[in-house]
């Protein structure tokens, strides 16, 4: 992972959306170059696997505590310490090695970090540690668009997920024309089980993820259209928001002439200076983060 004072939160979340993509984009011809599975609640255990010989798996003990290890048997680190000594070096809870990835267990490689009621405690890990790529919403979205054409909706989505909101006209934009109906409808209930789907999440949740909130970008968006003349009153216009991969593409239309009206965007990047953009579809076509379910 690239950032190591990543909340638990985002991390449980990234993964399972990785594992409920996984059958969608196998389907689809563009299979994930590794495994990933997720399973319980307030406690339980995710695993990944990276090759043959090395993964990592993430076990969690409530909403603040969990530990993060990897293994790499084909890989020999001389005067590592052992599971035992990792075990001990940790807080009260951390009671026993099965709690690690079984391959750390085999005096290979090794990697442990642990978080513990907000804290997080880790080594940094050697490059080509077997991590997953969960580190950064970035990182899960180059996952998933890996082996297919990698566009801003999977960006949008690892976000929407990232705020316990994704919505499932979000989920078909990104892999509805790439799967059998029957798959996606599936994997859309991994996700509503998991608690990141408007129906089952407590979002809108913004605390720990990075950049810009939509309402944010809302706001700085309609600043800069105001600076240009361009607004739009609020009084007749519907807005949505398009996560991208360094901000926000946000739309404003007239609801008086949505048929025939050319939508107004505009491009609020994270850093830097806002700029109108040509109206696309993509743009127009993600709903509204701020939104209720319908």
């Amino acid at each position: 992972m690239s950032d190591s004072a990543v909340p638990l939160r985002l991390i449980r979340a990234r993964w399972r959306l990785l594992a409920a993509a996984q059958p969608v984009l196998a389907a689809a011809g563009a299979p994930l170059p590794f495994r990933v599975t997720v399973d319980g609640g307030t406690r339980g255990v995710a695993r990944y696997d990276s090759s043959s010989t090395a993964g990592a798996t993430l076990a969690w003990f409530g909403p603040d505590r969990a530990v993060l290890s990897c293994g790499d048997l084909g890989w020999r680190v001389p005067g590592a310490p052992g599971p035992a000594e990792r075990v001990a070096g940790g807080p009260p809870w951390l009671e026993h090695v099965a709690v690690l990835d079984h391959r750390v267990c085999a005096g290979r490689y090794a990697w442990t970090g642990i978080w513990d009621d907000g804290a997080f405690a880790a080594e940094a890990p050697l490059p080509g540690a077997p991590l997953p790529p969960v580190g950064t919403s970035a990182e899960v979205a180059a996952a998933l668009g890996g082996r297919l054409e990698h566009d801003e909706a999977l960006h949008h989505l690892v976000r929407m997920c990232e705020y316990e909101w994704l919505d499932a006209p979000t989920w078909w934009a990104a892999f509805g024309e790439l799967a059998p109906e029957r798959l996606l409808d599936e994997s859309w209930g991994v996700l509503k089980e998991s608690g990141l789907t408007q129906w089952t999440g407590d979002g809108p949740r913004y605390d720990g993820v990075p950049g810009r909130t939509p309402e944010e970008a809302r706001a700085a968006a309609a600043d800069h259209a105001r600076s240009r003349g361009l607004q739009i009153p609020e009084d007749v216009r519907v807005e949505a928001a398009l996560r991208t991969r360094a901000g926000w593409l946000v739309r404003f239309l007239d609801y008086r002439d949505v048929g025939t009206a050319r939508p107004l965007v505009i491009s609020v990047p994270d850093e830097g200076p806002s700029r109108v953009e040509a109206a696309t579809a993509d743009a127009a076509d993600v709903r509204n983060p701020g939104t209720t379910p319908g």
